[in-house]
């Protein structure tokens, strides 16, 4: 099998080498390095250029400024490999038989569409913490597939918000090309937020057998500044953004109404939180509050099957968020 490895590029220069370098050091060799850089600023481009003269499997792609969506788009077109692999430019695989396992795989079941893996999240002056996908390791398809695809956003089961039931992020997947590539190609780019829940549901409903594996050979940097922990107005345009593809793909997501209902709640609820967060004041987030608005949620909120085996999970989880906002503004107070 030959696999098609795309690296988003944006100013990571400072992690960039280590990046490349854990992909070229793999023993197994049919692959093709797909580096594309989305107008860096930064010296990301020259050690593009460096280390494609080391190897004639990279290839670069260099374009304007589009974000993470368009970048990955860019790389899924370009790709010719059999299977798809997401790396962050600033992230590492730690392990170097990463693709012969992969492949080991593949070759015993060529009809697996999608692999799962787990991970590794490294914190600054912290162990790495070994994250993993709940569902038990082993191949799935026809109705077993359909009810881990049931759970994805929302287990009934547990009465919650699913959270790694399959893990959200697309570099935990390795993905048939034509399969990724059409996926890919339904987000749109002024997502910037939620990105990967979306794609991977898309490949959840798409697939017709995935393999879940405990390799764990990504490496992924948390980052304790991101932006991902701070409030932002766009933010609410994101979550809207999310709600009208969702919608708009009601053929696929027929089935899973109620979940994404339910999720696209629950992301509002997190998004008020961040807000509440960065308030000085109790007076100061109600009258910030009060100018948010996401547009399509209220109807979603309204079209909740509030059933009788799922009353009591589906009021906590609003219970829950907002007792959560109340303690932090009794806090900012």
């Amino acid at each position: 099998m030959k696999f098609s490895i795309i690296v988003p590029i944006y100013n990571v220069g400072i992690y960039l080498e280590e990046c490349i370098q854990s992909v070229l050091s793999q023993t197994y060799n049919n692959f093709e390095l797909i580096l594309v850089n989305d107008g860096s600023t930064d010296e990301s481009l020259d050690i593009c250029k460096k280390y494609q003269k080391l190897s004639s499997r990279i290839i670069i792609i260099d374009k304007k400024n589009g974000g993470l969506v368009s970048a990955r788009k860019a790389g899924a077109i370009r790709a010719d490999g059999d299977y798809i692999i997401n790396l962050d430019g600033d992230d590492f695989w730690v392990d170097n038989e990463f693709l012969y396992k992969l492949n080991q795989f593949l070759e015993k079941d060529p009809k697996i569409d999608m692999i799962c893996t787990g991970f590794h999240e490294y914190r600054l002056n912290q162990m790495p913490i070994y994250v993993k996908n709940e569902v038990s390791v082993g191949v799935y398809e026809n109705d077993e597939l359909v009810r881990i695809v049931g759970k994805y956003l929302y287990d009934y089961e547990k009465r919650g918000i699913s959270n790694n039931i399959i893990i959200p992020s697309i570099w935990s997947k390795i993905v048939r090309k034509d399969i990724y590539r059409e996926c890919q190609l339904m987000v749109d780019d002024r997502i910037t937020k939620g990105e990967d829940v979306y794609i991977t549901f898309l490949l959840l409903v798409t697939i017709k057998k995935m393999l879940i594996t405990d390799l764990s050979s990504y490496a992924y940097r948390q980052n304790e500044n991101s932006m991902m922990h701070v409030f932002k107005i766009s933010d609410m345009k994101n979550l809207e953004l999310l709600i009208s593809e969702m919608s708009n793909n009601n053929k696929l997501f027929k089935e899973y109404t109620n979940q994404i209902n339910v999720y696209c709640m629950e992301r509002y609820f997190a998004i008020l939180v961040q807000l509440a967060k960065t308030s000085n004041s109790l007076i100061s987030f109600l009258k910030s509050s009060k100018k948010i608005r996401v547009k399509g949620l209220e109807y979603k909120i309204k079209k909740l099957k509030i059933e009788k085996h799922n009353s009591e999970s589906l009021y906590k989880v609003c219970s829950l968020r907002v007792n959560t906002l109340i303690y932090i503004k009794s806090k900012i107070c």
